[in-house]
């Protein structure tokens, strides 16, 4: 019977993970998609101003807003990839077990960090909705719009880094065996 269970559960968290990591994925993909926007815009803009002197008026508004959509739409992602900063100069120098205690620890620290991060930015993204707050900017959007990405990256960037802490933890439990520093990689319910 608890068998039957254990294996419904699995299942169920497996294509929750496999939905998760679509959904990082196309974020990611739209990232890429801003930074190459951003790119031409700024381009356009610099050409239009230095030949013609009329400059695109929205540019550096909406460059300033992508960079806070690809931040947190593609913090996750580059986490999975294991692309954060990390200092390598001194992890590489421990034994595995340690490494993969230190991973462990950091990646409850981010998980902490993004929590919190959920938490407030949710409030503070409601409260700037239920009040009707504008951006004080050049079109003056609501500033909900803007607000709303930090909760959801940091949403999905603590989904991440509770996997990473899940995968050092089991690398850690394995007696004998090679830990390495990108084991959370590979963790498996």
């Amino acid at each position: 019977m608890w068998r039957h269970k254990i294996k419904v559960i699995r299942k169920v968290v497996s294509i929750l993970d496999t939905g998760y990591n679509r959904v990082v994925d196309i974020l990611a993909g739209f990232t890429g998609v801003l930074v190459v926007f951003m790119v031409l815009s700024v381009s356009a803009d610099v050409i239009l101003r230095s030949t013609i002197s009329r400059p695109i008026v929205w540019v550096n508004e909406g460059t300033e807003y992508a960079l806070l959509y690809i931040t947190f739409l593609g913090a996750a992602w580059l986490l999975r990839r294991e692309g954060h900063v990390r200092v390598d100069i001194v992890l590489n120098r421990l034994e595995p077990r340690t490494q993969a205690i230190l991973n462990a620890v950091t990646s409850v620290i981010l998980a902490t960090i993004c929590f919190l991060l959920v938490w407030y930015g949710t409030r503070v993204t409601l409260d700037n909705f239920e009040r009707g707050i504008l951006s004080v900017r050049y079109y003056e959007p609501p500033k909900f719009i803007f607000l709303a990405v930090i909760p959801l990256g940091s949403l999905l960037l603590f989904i991440e880094s509770m996997k990473k802490t899940f995968g050092f933890i089991q690398s850690i439990r394995k007696k004998g065996r090679e830990v390495t520093v990108g084991a959370a990689e590979s963790f498996q319910l």
